[in-house]
C-alpha cells in the first residue's frame, strides 16, 4: 500500500534484485570492488525494503495495530536523545582512542631483540 502511494519506494526492491542479479557477473571479473558494491546494494534494498513496509512500525501488533511499537512510542524525550548524542559524540572518540592507545603503548613497550626469537625449525618435524 505505502508503494502505491510513494512510487519512489519500488527503488527499494529494484535495488535488492539489480544487486542479487549483478553478483554473480561481479564475481567472475577482476577487483574486489565490484561484488562488495553488488553484495551491498543487494542488502541495502532488502533492508530498505523491510524498513519501508513496516514504516512507523517497529514491531507490528496484530489484530489490534493500536498496541504496536512505533519509533514515536519506543523514543526518548528530545532532551534525552540531544544529551545522549552530545555524550556520544564527544565521549565515545576521546575514550577509545585515550583507552585503546594507552593499552597498544604498554603491550608494545620496549624494544626487540632478535635473540628474543625462539627457533623452531624442528617443529614440525615429520
Amino acid at each position: 500500500m505505502k508503494f502505491i502511494h510513494q512510487p519512489l519506494l519500488f527503488a527499494l526492491p529494484l535495488l535488492a534484485v539489480t544487486g542479487m542479479a549483478l553478483y554473480p557477473v561481479a564475481l567472475n571479473q577482476q577487483g574486489k570492488w565490484k561484488p562488495f558494491m553488488a553484495s551491498a546494494s543487494n542488502i541495502f534494498g532488502v533492508l530498505g525494503t523491510i524498513a519501508a513496509s513496516l514504516f512507523p512500525y517497529w514491531v507490528p501488533s496484530y489484530p489490534n495495530l493500536a498496541n504496536s511499537l512505533t519509533i514515536y512510542n519506543a523514543s526518548s524525550s528530545k532532551l534525552t536523545l540531544e544529551v545522549m548524542l552530545m555524550l556520544a559524540l564527544i565521549g565515545m572518540p576521546l575514550a577509545l582512542v585515550i583507552f585503546y592507545s594507552g593499552y597498544i603503548y604498554r603491550k608494545f613497550k620496549g624494544t626487540t631483540k632478535t635473540s628474543s626469537f625462539i627457533s623452531h625449525k624442528d617443529t614440525f618435524s615429520g
